[in-house]
């Protein structure tokens, strides 16, 4: 026996809520998932910054400094300026 209009006006309705609401459970999941990483992974992380680099011979290396030697089977110059701190 064949749906009256409003029989599948209402069946189209409580698909399309049920789809809503699977949608809905989806999206809190994720929603969750990302809150949850974001707690166990931050962005930023105080433990993987590198501590303070000091050497007492490099405090003291002022002027203009010329680097030659072979790196890689090459032979680059490098010009290096240190000022002191």
């Amino acid at each position: 026996m064949p749906q009256s209009s409003n029989e599948i006006v209402r069946n189209v309705r409580e698909v399309r809520r049920r789809r809503i609401e699977e949608c809905s459970k989806r999206v809190k999941i994720a929603l969750l998932l990302v809150l949850v990483a974001g707690a166990v992974f931050p962005l930023s992380s105080n433990a993987q910054a590198p501590a303070e680099w000091r050497d007492d011979l490099v405090e003291h290396m002022v002027g203009t400094w010329r680097l030659e030697g072979q790196v890689m089977g090459r032979e680059p110059i490098m010009r290096c300026e240190l000022t002191g701190s």
